[in-house]
């Protein structure tokens, strides 16, 4: 769905159309994960780096990797959420050139292949919260739905015909334990670094928790870092608070260059 479509949609409000022009604006300056992206490819081992963007939003992830790059990046930015979509599709042809490659898919990823609902919860002035759309739907809250086709991980990388992936990012509102269940061959074969919003709170609603979570990495020979103020990556033995964790194989080579 493009822009001016969204702008037309019968189910979406006045105040929540104005919304989203607001969101288009403030998505071309946005930069905040510019830093954190920065420090994560100055430690990859491949300068050509495959990465997936999974709960990208509107894509200031894929936007922070595509101008950061190198030439010979793949990006692919997962996002089911028609309304964030359209933003991320129309900015990502300028992100895309000629060495740098951005894929845009509106799905969803999750533990099977078929078709599953997004609900995303209208606060009370009636706009969209967005950042907290999921497929887990609110017991006491109005929301928006939509059906959304849904992957594995594993499957996706098969469709699109990508042999390897170097980074896994997942910003997915608690459904981090779904993903993984569908990611075995990425999980366990293809070990890339994950850099994952973890929150004990979505997690819980998933039937999950944080420390379930690192225990899931940990069990799979990864470890744990936060990026420091210094830009440094830290160790960590265990979620300390609602924040981005980078997972790191322990036969990466990127355990290498953090170590020396």
């Amino acid at each position: 769905m493009s822009i001016p479509s969204v702008l037309l949609h019968d189910l979406l409000s006045f105040s929540q159309k104005c919304r989203f022009v607001g969101l288009v604006l403030r998505t071309l300056f946005d930069k905040r994960f510019h830093k954190p992206v920065n420090v994560i490819l100055r430690f990859l081992a491949n300068d050509k780096p495959v990465v997936v963007d999974v709960g990208a939003n509107v894509g200031n992830f894929s936007k922070a990797v595509a101008k950061q790059s190198k030439a010979g990046c793949t990006i692919i930015a997962i996002e089911p959420s028609f309304y964030v979509y359209s933003i991320l599709a129309f900015y990502a042809r300028s992100w895309s050139r000629r060495d740098i490659e951005v894929l845009c898919r509106k799905l969803a990823l999750g533990d099977r292949i078929g078709v599953t609902t997004l609900f995303t919860p209208i606060k009370s002035s009636g706009s969209l919260r967005v950042g907290l759309a999921n497929i887990l739907e609110p017991l006491n809250e109005n929301v928006f739905s939509e059906d959304v086709p849904l992957t594995t991980l594993d499957n996706l990388l098969q469709s699109e015909g990508l042999e390897s992936v170097d980074l896994v990012k997942m910003d997915v509102e608690g459904a981090e334990a779904l993903i993984l269940s569908g990611a075995e061959h990425v999980f366990n074969d293809l070990r890339p670094v994950w850099f994952v919003e973890v929150d004990d709170d979505r997690a819980i609603a998933f039937g999950g928790s944080a420390n379930g979570l690192f225990k899931f990495f940990f069990e799979g020979g990864y470890r744990a870092f936060v990026i420091n103020d210094e830009d440094q990556l830290h160790e960590v033995s265990s979620p300390f608070a609602t924040a981005d964790y980078l997972f790191v194989h322990h036969q990466s080579e990127l355990l290498k260059t953090i170590e020396t």
